[in-house]
């Protein structure tokens, strides 16, 4: 599995919708893109299992203390078109 978490450090295209609107951030938040290669979508399924089943979690999610608002998180699984 390949993981990678990236900051938000160019806004700059104008022709498109950006990260920030997106997740509708406000002036003090941070956008944070991640993403994960897994070797399949069994692969994936039980990793996301074993996240999901993970305690800690629940302390990252919620009404308040939280760090992130997961209501705001996108998902999605995807195929490879093209990998260079």
């Amino acid at each position: 599995m390949q993981y990678t978490e990236c900051a938000i450090d160019d806004l700059g295209a104008e022709f498109c919708r950006s990260f920030v609107e997106t997740a509708a951030a406000k002036e003090d938040e941070t956008v944070i893109f991640a993403w994960a290669v897994f070797a399949d979508r069994t692969a994936r399924d039980a990793a996301n299992a074993a996240i999901m089943a993970d305690e800690r979690l629940a302390g990252l999610c919620g009404e308040s203390g939280q760090i992130f608002d997961s209501k705001r998180m996108s998902f999605g699984g995807f195929k490879t078109i093209v990998s260079h």
